[in-house]
């Protein structure tokens, strides 16, 4: 790519050549010093570097971490091994790389499909969206903010394992489990008409936030009218009680409205 105005804006510091767990070179660590930055976004998951960085930026640095597996592309293991939520996470490094805090956490359905690598995509539009948020929370008020992010404990930051891409053997069960679940959705699909619907559980234990895993037992489905459907519920909660809202699409119509 030639050097053109959008990439002079958007990577100032050029192309920067590192191997996991190098330390940045003088020479880029001078140019992002001469930039006078307030945050430093490392976006680069695989070339995360190590030592000092409470010098490149006056409120740090935030890193990405993308899922958890050391595969590509990222989020193939969470379809080989069928996990119902693919994460993703936007670390802040107050003084090191190699410690950090936890920021925001985001927890996207993982498509089972062929078409898995969008896992990587919808995962990176939430990276987009939490980083932006920190940035805006960064300019309201940035001693507030520091001092909101120093209250989450640091943990040592584990340099992640090199990402290669899958065996042979690996994509072709890939391959045959993909087969037979789209012959087997198909079989059960057939006669039948798809509709959204909303359930819930009240037992807190069965939460994926509490268990790590998903389990069906314990939904209940919340009832609606006949030829109507639900999509996209949320919860509320005010005082002691707490609300569920969620798109309703009438019988017969293609728009929804909030309810």
């Amino acid at each position: 790519m030639g050097n053109t105005w959008s990439r002079q804006v958007a990577d100032p510091f050029g192309e920067v050549d590192l191997d996991l767990g190098e330390a940045v070179p003088e020479a880029v660590r001078e140019a992002i010093r001469d930039r006078k930055l307030d945050l430093l976004c490392w976006i680069a998951d695989e070339t995360l570097p190590k030592g000092d960085c409470s010098d490149l930026a006056r409120s740090g640095v935030v890193t990405i971490g993308l899922g958890e597996a050391c595969t590509k592309p990222p989020y193939w293991q969470e379809v080989i091994d069928q996990q119902p939520f693919s994460r993703a996470m936007i670390l802040w490094h107050e003084k090191s790389f190699e410690r950090a805090r936890v920021l925001r956490t985001a927890e996207i359905g993982t498509k089972q499909g062929w078409f898995f690598t969008r896992n990587a995509e919808e995962c990176l539009v939430a990276v987009c969206r939490m980083i932006a948020t920190l940035g805006l929370e960064l300019l309201s008020d940035a001693p507030s903010w520091i001092a909101r992010q120093l209250e989450i404990p640091e943990e040592p930051r584990p340099l992640p394992c090199p990402r290669e891409y899958p065996s042979n053997l690996a994509s072709a069960g890939f391959i045959a489990r993909q087969a037979w679940r789209s012959l087997s959705l198909r079989m059960e699909a057939r006669g039948r008409r798809p509709e959204w619907f909303v359930a819930l559980r009240r037992d807190p234990s069965l939460h994926y936030s509490v268990s790590g895993k998903f389990s069906p037992s314990g939904l209940e489905e919340v009832p609606h009218p006949p030829g109507s459907q639900m999509a996209d519920p949320f919860l509320i909660t005010e005082g002691d009680q707490t609300w569920l809202f969620f798109e309703d699409v009438p019988a017969g119509k293609i728009k929804g409205r909030l309810s």
